[in-house]
């Protein structure tokens, strides 16, 4: 999708999920804002070469968190990186706003660094098989 694709894909969202017409005035800036920011990490996304349907869904996946955001905390795990943890048979993603698309992209960029452990290898199998629907 093109920027001009997901600017309206924010605009869709915001919409649908009230976050303009928010109870309180301060609670909608915050949740247009961080839309908007994450409208400028895709097109960071973009620069970088990464392939533009992985960008269209973490798109969405955090359009509709900041869509949903009601605190500055609710603000900071939006943008922490996804984080995952161990259960001693796979890796389980944890955090209220765990973007999968944005962890791909984690798992992506660690193998081009080094190896990965089996879990971690067979967690970014699972989550390119649900994004490109073949294994890498």
């Amino acid at each position: 999708m093109s920027r001009e694709n997901r600017l309206m894909c924010f605009l869709k969202i915001m919409h649908e999920k009230g976050a303009v017409g928010a109870d309180n005035a301060e609670i909608a800036a915050l949740r247009l804002c961080n839309g908007l920011k994450v409208l400028g990490y895709c097109d960071e996304l973009e620069k970088r070469g990464i392939t533009e349907k992985l960008i269209d869904c973490l798109c969405e996946e955090k359009m509709t968190f900041a869509a949903a955001i009601k605190t500055k905390h609710d603000e900071e795990e939006l943008w922490k990186r996804p984080r995952v943890y161990s259960n001693g048979n796979e890796f389980v993603p944890s955090g209220k706003y765990h973007c999968e698309a944005e962890e791909l992209l984690m798992w992506s960029e660690t193998s081009l660094r080094a190896p990965l452990v089996e879990q971690a290898y067979n967690r970014m199998v699972k989550l390119f098989q649900k994004y490109f629907g073949i294994a890498p």
